[in-house]
């Protein structure tokens, strides 16, 4: 995180159909989501157009968003990943869960470097408070942002747009 603070974190943009490496990225979460009975599943709507990203770091964008929603999410269910065209400019990704959801007034600090919901028995927390940080860092660096979306004791959707690949495109 220290090193994205100081602007050196290294972009290294491809444009590719984002299908393939979310695919990738959903089985490498799959054995720790199958720990806890839960399932995942992805949607892709057809025929998506390239985008504009950087493999690995929406790699590392996708696996804490998977994380967070099978740690928050009760035994035996089910996180979507969705990944649709939101306009002719963008694709939007997202990772929908039924967990214990966020309450409102945290909504806004999650994203904040080191903030941890307080512990409870609905919401068992781990980790430095670091993840939802760095995936806004890494996707604000997509020139996008990550949205959160969330009801308490109902789940949580987080959703991100990335560009679709254009003749103009560098």
């Amino acid at each position: 995180f220290a090193r994205m603070e100081a602007g050196k974190l290294m972009f290294d943009l491809v444009h590719q159909k984002l299908a393939p490496r979310i695919n990738d990225t959903v089985d490498s979460m799959r054995p720790i989501a199958e720990s806890r009975n839960i399932t995942l599943q992805s949607s892709y709507e057809k025929d998506l157009p390239a985008v504009v990203f950087d493999p690995e770091l929406i790699h590392r964008v996708m696996c804490n968003l998977l994380e967070n929603s099978i740690k928050f999410s009760p035994t035996g269910a089910t996180v979507m990943i969705e990944v649709c065209q939101h306009s002719p400019q963008t694709v939007k990704v997202m990772v929908i869960d039924r967990g214990c959801g966020i309450p409102d007034d945290k909504l806004e600090l999650i994203k904040t470097p080191f903030y941890q919901i307080a512990k409870s028995d609905t919401r068992p927390t781990s980790g430095l408070g670091l993840g939802l940080a760095i995936c806004e860092k890494i996707l604000i660096g997509h020139g996008t942002s990550l949205h959160i979306e969330s009801r308490e004791n109902q789940g949580t959707t987080c959703s991100f747009y990335l560009k679709t690949v254009s003749d103009e495109t560098p």
